[in-house]
């Protein structure tokens, strides 16, 4: 049979491993520089992990990443490649993307 000082211990070693693994969710929406409108289908993944998403067709997104502050890299056809810092304290965060090129329409 354990020992209860074993069982305590063990209990109160996984209770802050737990403590320690907790993720939040960061969400916003991803905006054009120029137009200042939402951009759909970029790719995001939080730096370092498996974990991403893509914005939907009006720019907003949403994902699970680790607590604290993490790095978010962004990617779509059309623009320049760009990594986003979010601070611990930031869940909802608005990111300015820009195109690749400088075109005009007529």
């Amino acid at each position: 049979m354990l020992n209860p000082k074993t069982l305590l211990v063990s209990f109160s070693l996984l209770c802050g491993a737990i403590a320690f693994a907790q993720d939040r969710t960061i969400s916003g929406k991803v905006v054009s520089t120029k137009e200042n409108v939402g951009v759909a289908g970029v790719s995001i993944t939080v730096k370092g992990t498996n974990t991403g998403t893509s914005t939907g067709p009006d720019g907003a997104f949403s994902l699970t990443a680790p607590a604290g502050r993490v790095t978010l890299q962004l990617s779509s056809v059309g623009y320049v490649t760009k990594e986003h810092v979010v601070e611990a304290s930031q869940n909802n965060i608005v990111i300015d993307f820009r195109y690749l090129y400088n075109f005009h329409i007529f």
